[in-house]
């Protein structure tokens, strides 16, 4: 037995992939209860420990120690047995089945093929209580947003009773609102004993949360901060005194290069704006905002009425291919962007024949190999994915990211743009996005950071309940008068 107050440790912890270490040497300890961030660059082994202690990677030399105890973690059901649960961004739910039946879908089994639904029901209320969720337990999960997806998946693993709960990066798409609400189920957790490890790019949640943080570099623990400071995470990470991540704001030209009016669809309604040459144009809204609803709309991916003009010519938005036509290129997911890619020859066929009134266009050919990328963005995101790596959210926003900037675009659509990028990525983005704009090219974006959109935008068009509430710009852009429009 060891000390009683250590709740988990890591011995000399390593695993080999391929001809190289993946994990080299890992020592850590932590108290109970406590917090402990976990930060790194992207592709630093973060994940690659989360996978390891669920027990998905066997293979690894040292120990672990739960309790006192040295736990051999071979496969999910041991790493669950020694107390271990490991909470993703991709945890597995039935979308068909209630919130109550997923929740305690593996008791239910015990009971026959028939739910006892009262009970269940009874029971989730019980347990989202004790962690403060509020969710209605007979809803749907398809329903459900993708914060409440991830705060189900949360309660989940509380009820397996862990020691030692691991988040891997599963706020990365969640608007402040919803971070918050997983920030007092964290600390609930640690009122509750247990020990959390929690891994995010979103500094200021580990700054806010955690009682130490340990820096992840290559594979191996760099070092270990009791000053959680923001800054002090930020200088940890680029390796220099801290400075502001974001470059001056861009300066916008008089010309106006995309108008919106009255721009309707699924989740709002009479939506308008205007984006200059050169200008950044923030869109910010908690859930039900219709933000994002409005992106894909300017997207043409979901069904929209209005008026949208590129450098005064008008245009409906029948399909990706009209935006596509008029220099509009969009980053969203690859579901979104598997469908645009349908769209890309008559895109073609559109410009070059100028139907609609839309200019003559050069669109170029998606590139096949992202080794060959060059151009603004090259820098960052040019590079292949190694042998056998699977497509993860990161390299699933680096190729898409790739594909976009490989095109001559008047107006980039971006959702989310830098999740889940790391600090040094990001910062590396935002320069070079200012430098896009110097030449006139102009950004439509959205964003759950406050902080990234005042830093970067020179307008926010604040949204609420599917409607505009106020277009912010210049010096009104802040975070308290986007947080008092929006809430």
């Amino acid at each position: 037995m060891e000390n009683e107050n250590i709740l988990f440790r890591l011995e000399n912890l390593s695993r080999v992939f391929g001809a190289g270490f993946a994990l080299k040497d890992l020592n850590l300890s932590i108290e109970s209860p406590q917090i402990v961030g976990l930060i790194g660059l992207n592709r630093s082994g973060k994940s690659a420990l989360a996978s390891l202690l669920g027990g998905v990677s066997a293979g690894y030399t040292g120990k672990v120690y739960v309790q006192g105890y040295k736990v051999n973690l071979r496969s999910p059901a041991d790493a669950q047995r020694a107390g271990i649960v490991v909470v993703t961004r991709e945890n597995f739910l039935f979308p068909e089945m209630s919130v109550a039946e997923n929740l305690f879908f593996e008791e239910s089994e015990k009971d026959g093929p028939f739910l006892h639904m009262k009970k269940y029901r009874e029971k989730t209320w019980e347990v989202f209580e004790t962690l403060g969720i509020d969710i209605d337990a007979s809803t749907p999960v398809k329903n459900l947003s993708r914060a409440e997806n991830a705060l189900l998946s949360v309660a989940k693993a509380y009820l397996r009773d862990p020691r030692v709960l691991v988040f891997d990066d599963i706020a990365a798409d969640m608007t402040p609102r919803e971070a918050s609400i997983l920030q007092k189920v964290v600390q609930r957790l640690r009122e509750n004993g247990r020990a959390v490890i929690l891994i995010s790019h979103d500094l200021r949640q580990i700054a806010a949360l955690c009682d130490k943080v340990v820096v992840m570099k290559e594979g191996a623990f760099s070092h270990e901060l009791t000053d959680t400071a923001y800054e002090k995470l930020v200088e940890a990470l680029l390796g220099t005194e801290f400075g502001s991540i974001y470059p001056p704001k861009p300066l916008p030209r008089d010309e106006e290069v995309m108008r919106v009016e009255k721009l309707t669809g699924k989740g709002f309604a009479d939506i308008s704006f205007t984006v200059r040459k050169g200008e950044i144009v923030g869109l910010a809204g908690l859930d039900g905002s219709g933000r994002d609803q409005i992106l894909r709309g300017l997207a043409g991916l979901t069904p929209c009425k209005g008026e949208v003009s590129v450098e005064g010519e008008s245009f409906q938005i029948s399909s990706p291919a009209d935006p596509m036509a008029r220099g509009i290129v969009t980053v969203t997911d690859t579901k979104d962007e598997l469908y645009c890619l349908k769209f890309e020859k008559l895109a073609r066929q559109i410009a070059d024949t100028g139907k609609a009134g839309g200019a003559k266009r050069r669109m170029i050919q998606f590139q096949d190999s992202l080794e060959t990328f060059g151009g603004a963005f090259g820098t960052i995101f040019s590079f292949k994915k190694p042998k056998g790596e699977k497509d993860t959210a990161l390299q699933k926003k680096l190729d898409s990211l790739n594909r976009a900037f490989a095109k001559e675009a008047k107006v980039y659509l971006m959702h989310l743009p830098t999740a889940p990028l790391d600090v040094v990525a990001s910062t590396r983005f935002y320069n070079d996005m200012a430098r896009e704009c110097e030449d006139g090219v102009s950004f439509v974006i959205t964003s759950n950071d406050l902080d990234e959109l005042c830093a970067v935008c020179n307008t926010v068009v604040a949204l609420k309940n599917g409607r505009v509430v106020q277009v912010l710009t210049g010096d009104h852009v802040t975070k308290n008068n986007i947080n008092n429009l929006v809430e």
